[in-house]
């Protein structure tokens, strides 16, 4: 399988312009479905540098976009690299599990958006006043000194500023190493980039089961 990183500049006021033939890209992956073909695309933190990642075997592998717009510049690498993105997003579980461990209701729902939605069996967390009053309250009482974890599955991006996540999560009681199989859960989260930084706006968990093949 070959891969290619395609990283471009766009000169300035033409940011907008840009994500049009982004667009153009996913629609038509979207109507193709090509067997193999892994295309995902990420905008940098100073908004004007974008990189395309492409992965396939080398007859399916598209030509890097060509902008058209005067002042672009653009450079291509055939070495695969993992991409800030993915990191960034990681990263945002890292501080949820960092904060549920203090037991800090505010820093948790700090990586949620204010329209945020949270589902669980028999619970259900309309924005992030709910989340963050339900947080508190649970730190104080039956989640007080437990542990969450989270085992990234996979990352998808639908767009470069939204991302499915898939994740193995389980919440650890206070002295257990090792929970119980029965409390892993499975959860799909949706999280978007807004000025720079990348929140949760939707998360729904059941338990995780036996995986189909």
């Amino acid at each position: 399988m070959r891969r290619v990183i395609a990283r471009y500049t766009v000169k300035p006021g033409q940011e907008e312009v840009n994500e049009k033939p982004v667009r153009v890209v996913y629609d038509e992956l979207h109507q193709t479905q090509p067997t193999g073909l892994r295309y995902a695309t990420f905008r940098l933190d100073d908004g004007r540098t974008s990189a395309d990642r492409r992965g396939g075997p080398d007859r399916q592998l598209p030509p890097a976009r060509q902008l058209n717009q005067k002042g672009n510049t653009m450079t291509t690498s055939n070495t695969a690299a993992g991409t800030s993105q993915d990191s960034a997003i990681r990263a945002v579980f890292a501080q949820t599990s960092r904060a549920w461990a203090n037991g800090d209701g505010e820093a948790f729902t700090a990586s949620y958006a204010p329209d945020a939605t949270v589902i669980l069996p028999g619970v259900y967390l309309p924005g992030q006043d709910a989340i963050r009053e339900a947080m508190a309250a649970a730190f104080a009482g039956s989640l007080k000194n437990t542990r969450r974890s989270h085992q990234v599955r996979s990352i998808r991006f639908t767009s470069p500023g939204t991302a499915i996540v898939i994740t193995d999560s389980v919440t650890v009681p206070p002295g257990e190493p090792q929970p119980a199989a029965q409390q892993r859960e499975r959860a799909t989260w949706v999280l978007a980039r807004s000025d720079g930084r990348w929140l949760i706006h939707a998360c729904h968990s059941s338990p995780a089961g036996e995986d189909v093949q």
